[in-house]
């Protein structure tokens, strides 16, 4: 079912991605290819039964990959539309046997170590732009956020006996979140010489990710840092 539903996002993807490269095709203006790493805190952790660690905040690293396309209405405004692919990992680490967990934790024996939810998804950011100042371009829009994968994993060590043995878990978790994120997005470009530029952009996503019951809200924050290379 998981791999069905896999498919599916992956087919719209391509098709969202179709549609648009039609469009942009008929635009004037310029187009960017864009690289580089993000941070993402979420207010609570993703996916259900997170024990005492329900109601913090859970955090890690990721990247993305890229491309935008910027229409150019005047001479200092125009619309910025991208196709973005962001990988992005969010967790916390945990001891089991430092209390505050209950039985149901400990069945398979005391774990300790990292629990963190990957997720990869399909960006697509609409943003208003301003070019006021040289070599300066700011942006505010909103961005939707397609969810093609989530993977949970536990990574660490479980005592189940006399000495402890190496833990390394996943699980497929698409099902926990929503399948559709929105948030606004605001950023600024500087442009360099020989077409490279650095980027910085930040998220803030309206949506609820955790769909789970006994699940606590989840809303998610991020921090994007990008080198641009100009067509």
């Amino acid at each position: 079912m998981l791999e069905r539903i896999t498919l599916l996002r992956c087919a719209l993807c391509c098709a969202l991605c179709a549609c648009a490269s039609a469009v942009i095709a008929q635009w004037s203006g310029s187009s960017d290819l864009t690289a580089g790493a993000l941070f993402t805190r979420y207010s609570d952790p993703l996916g259900p039964v997170h024990g005492p660690h329900t109601g913090r905040s859970a955090e890690g690293v990721g990247f993305t990959l890229g491309a935008y396309h910027e229409w150019k209405h005047e001479r200092e405004t125009g619309l910025l539309v991208g196709m973005v692919i962001s990988y992005s990992t969010s967790g916390y680490f945990f001891d089991e046997s430092g209390g505050n967990y209950g039985p149901e934790f400990m069945v398979d024996g005391v774990d300790a170590g990292r629990r963190s939810m990957q997720v990869t998804t399909f960006d697509t950011p609409v943003m208003l732009v301003w070019r006021g100042l040289s070599a300066l371009r700011l942006e505010l829009g909103v961005m939707p956020r397609l969810l093609l994968r989530a993977d949970e994993r536990w990574r660490g060590e479980r005592l189940d006996g006399p000495r402890p043995l190496p833990l390394d878990r996943r699980a497929r978790s698409e099902g926990s979140l929503q399948a559709v994120e929105v948030g606004w997005c605001t950023g600024a470009l500087i442009e360099g010489p020989a077409r490279i530029g650095m980027g910085l952009r930040y998220f803030q996503s309206f949506t609820n990710l955790d769909r789970s019951p006994g699940s606590s809200a989840s809303y998610g924050r991020q921090i994007q840092l990008a080198v641009i290379y100009r067509l």
